[in-house]
């Protein structure tokens, strides 16, 4: 598959995904009480419209640019007092991943709006001894609620608003060294939703919290390639292993596979993404992970190609800084 046939995959992605944001600027969030997410329903959700615009990061060519000036006008809508965040509108306290992911996007694309140093101070005196984030905001810490992707999303906030972030950062080095990538964490279904959000680390930082030897944690992805994976884990891991350097073969590979799950109408098929209490899917998330991870690497072979200089908008790769 060569890159004309992905820039048409990608462009059909925002396409679709531009027409499915609402008037208020939400992307559509279903729960469900089962993993196949039979019966399920609509539900509000600031945390999953930001992650969509998480992925489609910081370019304002179309329709990016059309949906960007949708979906922050939403979150700064559901911004509770004191720089507060949930995964839900209503129901739910407020927790670090929402704050910490919300704002990153927020201060990206608006950065003199709020004192987003204030809100960093605040969630910074929360680490533990241990060197780790708890993911609810309140007074009595619960160990068994520690999520290893909610602090690698702490750590990003922390580090662009000048909060050294070394203990957690050798915390997650040794989760890292002891990962698995057959389970999911806590809160991420996927087992490559770890992966995914420290690739997209700024660089310093992502040299952190990786092993040393990129190339050993590349070889235990490898294993968990030709697995049976959802749209989500192939999405995932595509853009960490194209991060992390690993032989075009591989990634080739996995992006053909993801690329060929595009629906006739634009999107990628819809996965349980978080739990626990039920399932909590979304479409739209399922889209924007896919072309994220086709833009990153197509944005490899074209580093690849002859004086390609003119490559459109969305083809850009995010660095994470």
């Amino acid at each position: 598959m060569d890159q004309p046939v992905y820039l048409d995959i990608i462009g059909r992605g925002l396409a679709w995904l531009a027409a499915e944001q609402t008037g208020t600027g939400e992307f559509l969030t279903l729960w469900a009480d089962n993993l196949e997410m039979r019966g399920c329903h609509p539900v509000e959700s600031p945390f999953v419209t930001g992650w969509i615009l998480f992925a489609l990061g910081r370019e304002l060519g179309e329709p990016v640019g059309t949906m960007l000036g949708r979906g922050l006008p939403f979150l700064l809508e559901k911004r509770r007092p004191g720089g507060l965040y949930a995964f839900l509108e209503k129901g739910i306290g407020p927790d670090l991943d929402d704050v910490c992911l919300l704002h990153t996007v927020l201060q990206r694309h608006l950065p003199e709006r709020f004192a987003y140093r204030r809100v960093a101070r605040r969630i910074a005196r929360q680490i533990t001894a241990e060197g780790w984030f708890p993911t609810w905001i309140e007074d009595e810490l619960r160990p068994e609620d520690v999520d290893p992707v909610v602090n690698v999303n702490v750590i990003r906030f922390l580090f662009r608003n000048g909060f050294a972030c070394s203990e957690t950062s050798r915390w997650l080095r040794r989760v890292f060294a002891d990962w698995s990538f057959e389970e999911g964490t806590r809160y991420y279904r996927s087992p490559f939703s770890l992966l995914y959000f420290a690739a997209l680390l700024p660089g310093k930082l992502r040299q952190q919290v990786f092993p040393p030897d990129s190339a050993f944690l590349v070889r235990r992805l490898q294993e968990r390639v030709n697995a049976s994976l959802s749209v989500i884990d192939e999405a995932c891991l595509l853009l960490g292993l194209a991060t992390l350097g690993a032989p075009r073969r591989l990634t080739t590979d996995l992006a053909e596979r993801l690329a060929s799950r595009q629906l006739p109408e634009g999107c990628w098929p819809d996965h349980a993404v978080f739990r626990p209490l039920g399932f909590w899917s979304s479409p739209a998330l399922s889209t924007a992970l896919a072309v994220q991870a086709l833009r990153k690497h197509c944005g490899a072979l074209e580093s690849l190609s002859q004086g390609c200089t003119n490559r459109p908008a969305y083809t850009a790769e995010y660095n994470g800084a």
